[in-house]
């Protein structure tokens, strides 16, 4: 597809982060096929997004202003860094007309659709914050899902959740992805899919299907399905 001649890209409004974005990570440029460009919101920080206490009129506001620049620049589709930005789907949506999905988690219906019985596991960031606006947003049936949080995990907590600017412990995070994907098994031996929301997680994509045994979706296959390279969007 092509506006005024020029390629399409996807658009990528990103938290205002420190921490490393490594390949696999939306945030890196080496995890698309695709052309893409990315806008930091700098009221987006992780403890204004990542929280129970829903967003601020203001982080919306500028979530909706970055989007529309980018559509004025000739964006395909918009997407964003986290998938706690869910709860503004609907407003995203309204303020465009370009396709736009600002969380893995709105792709809730179409994997629902895939996989329609058995619980769904949703892996995030911060399970414990993962609230009523997030999952409403996405068009989630509370009752039909299992979710497990990374907040526990030292790895991820001191440098994602904290925001440090140092290296990743890549290797403690896919210890303790592994071990919330298997906690999700233990849970529901009838487990039907898992959603991954935490855009930071796809880089442990194979340990956690090891873990589960079952269909994973994640950002990346959001991004892809935006741009015209995967059907889940179409599902059912």
């Amino acid at each position: 597809m092509t506006r005024d001649g020029i390629e399409g890209f996807l658009g990528i409004l990103m938290l205002a982060t420190r921490f490393p974005r490594i390949p696999g990570d939306i945030g890196n440029p080496q995890s698309h096929p695709f052309p893409v460009r990315y806008t930091v919101v700098d009221t987006a920080t992780v403890d204004a997004v990542v929280t129970a206490n829903g967003l601020s009129e203001t982080v919306v506001a500028d979530f909706i202003a970055a989007a529309q620049a980018f559509e004025h620049e000739g964006a395909r589709a918009v997407t964003t860094s986290c998938g706690f930005l869910a709860a503004a789907q609907d407003r995203l949506r309204d303020a465009l007309s370009i396709p736009v999905l600002a969380s893995s988690l709105c792709f809730y219906p179409a994997v629902r659709r895939r996989h329609p019985s058995g619980p769904i596991g949703i892996l995030t960031a911060n399970g414990a914050a993962l609230g009523e606006s997030v999952l409403a947003g996405a068009g989630i049936d509370p009752g039909s899902i299992l979710i497990e949080g990374m907040e526990n995990c030292p790895a991820f907590a001191d440098s994602i959740l904290a925001d440090a600017p140092g290296p990743l412990d890549s290797a403690g995070i896919a210890d303790g992805v592994t071990a919330a994907a298997g906690r999700l098994r233990e849970r529901a031996p009838d487990l039907a899919a898992v959603l991954v929301e935490c855009t930071n997680l796809p880089p442990y994509r194979q340990k956690i299907e090891a873990a589960v045994g079952v269909p994973v979706y994640d950002v990346l296959d959001l991004c892809a399905a935006l741009m015209g390279e995967s059907d889940l969007l179409k599902a059912g």
